[in-house]
């Protein structure tokens, strides 16, 4: 058995498709359960806060994205089985590598190799249980005749893929086909995903709720998190050093000759698309968005972005390795966000944690009426 999990990235809309029930799933399980998780791994915190290092790290060198599942020495059997059958619920099976695939889908591979053992088995664990929850309900579902038509999946799948009816005239299979996709696998995933939700709506929601007096409460306890740092918005030419004294006074020379334009009235934008060695950056001219005072390592430049009145540019701003010119285009000043501009994320979240905690009661109720199993010892076919 490999060690990697090899995906064709599609690169479009029809990702985050396919990753709907995936995310659903993921969050359910972070936000089930008991309230205190000090010890435990949030997979959504971990996910949040390593969006760019996933986005470099999962790519391999032939441009697949590959997801190692055995990166460290401590391995267990709740990781190595992939092909094993974990678990059953009635007679749908649930295999390690079902598992595995939302715990990495969540964290990131990077962070993935990173942890320990006992670290992977909590998230392992976690994910199955979200897995058997949402294959109870969905069971639940079929018995009560819940029904999902081929053509309400198809509409859906179209609403969330413009696309599809852009380029393609409605038709989903070529649409797939033209990314290297199995529609028959879309096609079923979205129609258990539209009958969870129908199931969820039905039965779970109508017991959740959220009162004013809970978000008051939260927003209380939680302050802190909603304390946003002051930033300035700011657009910068970089002319980098080349570490030869005689080359580097050349580069100098040209960004005092940047400067006196500059001085006589030429657009700092217009300039930094002609000059700036940043090349992620030469396109928007010079724009590096709204910034911190912690953003950059270099003090000097958060420094005299903030010193700046908004308009004005800078003089050159020598570090170790480039001359800098910045302009300051707009000032945000630290502040603590109203209880009324977070209501409604406050709202959402509680919801959430309270859907999960009912849909993990609902699934106590069913084990009593349909068979869960769990083991890894059997292959699967």
């Amino acid at each position: 058995m490999g060690n990697f999990i090899s995906h064709k990235p599609d690169g479009s809309a029809l990702a985050k498709v396919l990753s709907l029930w995936t995310i659903c799933v993921l969050v359910l399980a972070a936000c089930g359960g008991s309230k205190d998780r000090a010890n435990e791994l949030d997979p959504v915190v971990i996910a949040e806060k390593t969006k760019t290092e996933r986005a470099v790290s999962e790519k391999g060198p032939d441009g697949t994205e590959e997801i190692e599942l055995t990166g460290k020495s401590e391995l267990t059997n709740r990781t190595v089985m992939l092909d094993w059958v974990v678990a059953q619920v009635d007679t749908e099976t649930i295999t390690g590598r079902e598992v595995m695939r939302i715990v990495v889908d969540g964290i990131g591979n990077a962070n993935w190799i990173k942890l320990s053992a006992k670290e992977r088995d909590i998230l392992f664990d976690r994910a199955l249980e979200s897995i058997i929850t949402r294959k109870l309900l969905l069971a639940e579902a079929n018995e009560l005749g819940y029904k999902i038509s081929d053509a309400k999946v198809v509409s859906y799948i179209r609403s969330q893929v413009p696309e599809i009816n852009e380029k393609f005239g409605g038709d989903i299979g070529k649409y797939a086909e033209s990314k290297g996709v199995d529609y028959n696998e879309i096609h079923e995933q979205m129609k258990e995903y539209l009958l969870y939700t129908l199931y969820v709506q039905a039965n779970i929601m109508s017991r959740v709720h959220v009162s004013p007096r809970e978000i008051r409460d939260y927003y209380s306890e939680n302050e802190d998190k909603y304390f946003e740092k002051g930033a300035v918005r700011m657009y910068a030419m970089t002319l980098y050093k080349k570490g030869d004294p005689d080359k580097d006074a050349e580069v100098l020379t040209k960004a005092e000759q940047i400067l006196n334009d500059l001085n006589n009235g030429a657009e700092f934008e217009k300039l930094a698309m002609e000059h700036t060695e940043d090349g992620e950056k030469r396109d928007k001219g010079g724009d590096w968005g709204w910034v911190t005072s912690d953003h950059f390592a270099s003090k000097k430049i958060s420094q005299t972005a903030f010193d700046l009145n908004v308009g004005e540019h800078s003089d050159i701003i020598e570090t170790n390795v480039a001359y800098w010119i910045i302009k300051t285009a707009g000032k945000k000043a630290e502040k603590t966000k109203d209880i009324s501009e977070v209501w409604k994320e406050i709202e959402d979240r509680i919801l959430l944690r309270k859907r999960g905690e009912e849909e993990q009661a609902e699934a106590v109720r069913l084990r009593k009426k349909f068979k869960v199993s769990l083991h890894g010892v059997s292959k699967a076919d």
